[in-house]
């Protein structure tokens, strides 16, 4: 199958990293994960984890998304962007989880800032 018609399935809490943890993920059917929660620190801020998760999901066939966390100000993905760029398995960044109505505003103002700097920012 092409990646055009795939059926994406993911895992949401990402465990610790661990090869064989993430071998078997993918053996399970999985075909992305989301680089999130304590395993990853608070918004992914710790870019040295967050590429050594990475790397993982390279060796092992997985995307990745990385959350940017709640408490994450638009220029830390602005910043991390490029590095995390580096690794095929990144595929981009979950900016919010189950956004309010209250909050597209927010969601637009950093899409905007974020295509602005970001080279091929959708």
């Amino acid at each position: 199958m092409n990646k055009d018609n795939e059926f994406r399935i993911s895992g949401w809490y990402v465990p610790k990293a661990d090869k064989d943890i993430f071998n078997k993920i993918k053996k399970s059917g999985l075909n992305h994960i989301f680089l999130q929660g304590s395993n990853v620190e608070d918004g992914c801020r710790n870019v040295a984890l967050v590429e050594e998760y990475l790397t993982l999901c390279d060796e092992c066939g997985l995307d990745a998304y990385v959350q940017r966390g709640r408490e994450t100000e638009i220029s830390y993905v602005i910043d991390s962007a490029p590095f995390f760029a580096k690794h095929p398995s990144f595929k981009g960044f979950l900016m919010y989880d189950e956004p309010s109505a209250s909050q597209y505003s927010t969601l637009r103002e950093d899409y905007v800032e974020y295509a602005k700097k970001v080279e091929g920012a959708l």
